[in-house]
């Protein structure tokens, strides 16, 4: 029986900029010369604008996957996961001060005494046998990064270390501390 899991973390955004630029940059180059350009220019436009992205696991063949997706259908190429050993999930979470491009483009205004952001990121990556590390992937949500997590302790038998697992346990043990 085949054990495949989806991990599907939605729509990115990431090309939301290009996908418009498209559609205007077509849109002007079809009305000079042709219509039909233009209905090129919005399809590729909203294609760009509707990737979608995740993780697939096929645990039978013991792959793994970060894939994207445009209307359904799926790309990426499959790592293998037969030699490794570790899988790691280490929480980042840096801090920028209020002058920083990322704290400027985080904060919904730009009131100087806002302070500083976070930007937190989940950090996928596996050795294996032969001491070699690989980074699979950055998550952005915890929920996705989780998911991921309890699919790879559930389906393989490798050692997992789990900086979310611990976070959770420790948030926990806090939540009973303030109770008593």
């Amino acid at each position: 029986m085949s054990v495949n899991i989806t991990i599907d973390e939605g729509y990115t955004y990431d090309y939301l900029a290009h996908g418009l630029g498209t559609i205007f940059l077509l849109a002007i180059i079809g009305a000079i010369s042709s219509g039909l350009i233009i209905v090129l220019g919005f399809i590729i436009g909203i294609s760009l604008m509707a990737l979608k992205t995740g993780v697939e696991i096929d645990a039978t063949n013991r792959n793994i996957r970060r894939y994207f997706s445009i209307f359904g259908l799926k790309w990426g190429g499959w790592k293998d996961l037969s030699r490794v050993v570790l899988a790691k999930m280490i929480y980042k979470n840096e801090r920028g001060s209020k002058e920083s491009v990322s704290s400027m483009i985080a904060l919904p205004s730009m009131n100087s005494n806002a302070g500083p952001t976070a930007v937190r990121s989940y950090t996928l990556s596996f050795i294996d046998d032969t001491e070699n590390e690989w980074v699979f992937n950055e998550f952005i949500e915890m929920k996705f990064a989780r998911k991921t997590m309890e699919a790879l302790e559930k389906h393989f038998d490798f050692e997992i270390q789990n900086d979310i697992q611990k976070m959770m346990e420790l948030m926990k043990s806090q939540k009973i501390n303030r109770r008593k």
